[in-house]
């Protein structure tokens, strides 16, 4: 991936982040609303003395803006770049997917399967309903394993 393509790419993520539009952005930058779309095309890359004045504004550093420094930042950046490109219907089973994921691990004492396919993630689950599930999924994995001998 070339780096003014990154450069493009972290811009726009970061002034999307903040739900900026290019001239609201330019505005804080004091540069013309062109210069910002150019910037998040690719048709041009910012000089050293507008990416310290970004770095500043979003408070991440050059590199970021320039590399994708900073492994969650980027990966932050993939999944709201492909989420945004998504239908509404595929956004809406992002999100329900995102929030079991989230339950799952909020909530270690649940197994994996029954957190992960809840349809109500914040249902507070009772000591017996817990129980219960925890003895169909060991019944189920005794019985997968006498018939998988």
């Amino acid at each position: 991936m070339a780096t003014g393509n990154k450069i493009s790419q972290q811009i726009q993520y970061l002034r999307s982040k903040r739900g900026w539009t290019q001239e609201q952005l330019a505005d804080k930058l004091s540069v013309s609303k062109q210069t910002v779309s150019n910037w998040e095309t690719g048709q041009k890359s910012p000089r050293m003395g507008a990416l310290q004045k970004m770095s500043d504004l979003f408070e991440v550093s050059i590199g970021y803006i320039t590399d994708g420094d900073g492994t969650e930042e980027l990966l932050d950046t993939k999944i709201s770049m492909t989420v945004a490109k998504l239908s509404d219907d595929h956004k809406l089973s992002v999100y329900k997917f995102a929030r079991q994921q989230l339950a799952a691990q909020e909530k270690p004492e649940l197994p994996a399967a029954l957190a992960a396919h809840a349809d109500d993630v914040d249902h507070k689950y009772t000591n017996e309903e817990i129980q219960k599930n925890v003895n169909f999924l060991n019944d189920a994995i005794h019985k997968y394993k006498k018939n998988n001998k």
